[in-house]
């Protein structure tokens, strides 16, 4: 197959005929005909070197190469579109504008450092902590840009797209006088005996299996009322590694059967059907 490069015209030629299949519908679509959509598709076979679509029914079908390359396609054509969208921004000379929603298990000193980033780019970070339930509706609803949360180990709604962002480390804390009557590395049935603290707004049934160990818990979603709750010795509680208890001596991390060092919970990183913008940039950061 000789080399050559697909321009972004060719790419969403392809993947309009893919989602429409037909040559027909396609070409409505980008408002032109039908022959000229056709001689797109053939000539992008010629130079692969394989067929892309199947002909001998009245709707078109991918072959196997053309779905793994449908893949492919929509992420650089999705791509394009954000690049397009971020450029006539600097032409206008206008700030962009991005809302990021976020549960209480990601770490508020990177989210300002993300803000900070953003801002030197005229990027505007509208930061909006919410339960997971109420941020997806919002990604859904195109109130949202993008989602930031503690992953839950399911399936994620077909009207989203998502991809594993990174992970947050939890340890075990609670005042150092909560377990006072206990003598040596805790056990599980130690803790399972006292009122757990959980910091989160909802808790699904695949976060009960990872996170909830006590017979009793209690939610709570408000970092300052979490950190009393623990300075009262209401309760122990995960929590991220990131919360700094330095301010507070009496808080520690708890040495249990479980071990001392941390659990690692995914975060997973979510978005509508269509990429918004600044996506290569946003994950460049994410990922840094």
């Amino acid at each position: 197959m000789k080399p050559f490069a697909w321009g972004a015209a060719q790419i969403k030629t392809f993947v309009t005929v893919a989602e429409e299949r037909s040559f027909s519908q396609a070409a409505r679509r980008l408002h032109k005909d039908r022959k000229t959509i056709s001689e797109k598709i053939e000539n992008l076979e010629i130079d692969l070197g394989y067929s892309l679509f199947t002909r001998s029914s009245r709707q078109l079908l991918l072959t196997e190469n053309g779905s793994r390359l449908l893949k492919r396609a929509q992420i650089l054509l999705a791509y394009n579109e954000s690049f397009a969208r971020y450029a006539e921004t600097l032409m206008c000379g206008e700030a962009g504008q991005l809302t990021l929603c976020f549960d209480e298990s990601i770490d508020r000193s990177f989210l300002l450092h993300l803000e900070d980033k953003l801002r030197l780019e005229k990027i505007k970070l509208n930061l909006l902590c919410t339960s997971r339930s109420y941020g997806e509706m919002l990604l859904k609803q195109g109130k949202a840009d993008y989602g930031l949360f503690l992953s839950r180990g399911k399936l994620i709604n077909s009207e989203l797209r998502w991809r594993i962002m990174g992970s947050v480390e939890m340890k075990i804390f609670a005042h150092k006088d909560f377990f006072s009557s206990c003598l040596g590395v805790l056990s599980i049935q130690e803790l399972s005996s006292k009122n757990q603290l959980v910091l989160l707004t909802e808790l699904t049934e695949e976060l009960k299996i990872k996170m909830i160990i006590s017979d009793s818990y209690q939610l709570v979603n408000d970092i300052f009322l979490f950190r009393t709750l623990l300075e009262r010795q209401v309760g122990w509680s995960f929590a991220p590694t990131h919360y700094d208890f330095s301010d507070n001596p009496n808080i520690t991390s708890l040495n249990t059967e479980i071990g001392l060092d941390g659990f690692n919970f995914s975060n997973v990183l979510l978005w509508g059907k269509d990429l918004p913008p600044y996506f290569d940039y946003l994950v460049e950061l994410l990922d840094h």
